[in-house]
């Protein structure tokens, strides 16, 4: 099973990103291949959009794409575990941005 480690904090604006693109380079530059997810509070797909449309109309899952990214959405009661299992990719390591109450590892930025 692939280690996840969750970079979370108390409080919004600790560091979090930062830690996480400093910890990406490094190892990255040590061949190691890394994913990440990012927690949020706020929605990523806007009301009255096609995506959200089409999410509205019933699909199960949306994707969009565009000659540079791939984003599907799913709606519903969504997981760190859905998210997980997710990704498209075999890393070697997972780094979370939040999820504080997961169980998974953590590293606090205070």
């Amino acid at each position: 099973m692939t280690p996840v480690v969750c970079i979370v904090s108390v409080r919004r604006s600790r560091g979090k990103t930062c830690l996480i693109e400093y910890l990406i380079k490094g190892l990255k530059g040590k061949g190691i291949k890394v994913a990440t997810i990012k927690h949020t509070s706020e929605p990523l797909d806007v009301e009255g959009k096609d995506t959200w449309r089409h999410t509205e109309a019933g699909a199960l899952e949306v994707a969009c794409i565009t000659p540079r990214e791939l984003i599907t959405i799913r709606k519903g009661c969504i997981s760190l575990e859905d998210g997980i299992q997710a990704l498209h990719v075999k890393p070697d390591i997972i780094l979370v941005e939040g999820f504080k109450r997961s169980d998974k590892p953590k590293i606090l930025c205070a």
